[in-house]
């Protein structure tokens, strides 16, 4: 039998048979090349959606916020509008308290003005203190 099968086998035969597995071969990584390449392109869609839908709900809360700040004062102006009319005073919007640092920049503000005004004349003519 071993001479059987040494005779079926020839150089060509082997040749060929290495030449098909070898095109198996590179349909197969072709195949898994293009298949990574689309797995790749659906996580980028996927990650640019996950990143556009965060964008959109950003911009909803924004506009939810703006729209319920007008609505109040819409409400406010229409009260005050029936109160004039039945002769009544008008309501003032409350104002928010300041943080500490608006009440940082505020002193800052009124002391750099003192320091303007200590630093001139009658006439509103001030020397240059580092001349």
């Amino acid at each position: 039998m071993s001479d059987f099968f040494k005779m079926q086998k020839s150089p060509e035969l082997i040749k060929k048979k290495w030449e098909v597995k070898l095109q198996q071969l590179k349909t197969k990584a072709e195949l898994t090349h293009k298949q990574n390449i689309l797995n790749l392109r659906k996580k980028l869609e996927q990650s640019q959606q996950q990143e556009f839908q965060k964008q959109v709900q950003k911009y909803e809360k924004r506009k939810n916020a703006y729209l319920k700040k007008k609505e109040q004062e819409y409400k406010r102006k229409c009260d005050n509008e029936i109160r004039i009319l039945e002769g009544k005073p008008i309501k003032e919007p409350k104002h928010k308290k300041l943080t500490k640092n608006q009440k940082l920049q505020f002193a800052l503000q009124i002391a750099q003005e003192n320091a303007k005004l200590r630093d001139t004349n009658d006439k509103g003519q001030a020397h240059c203190i580092s001349c």
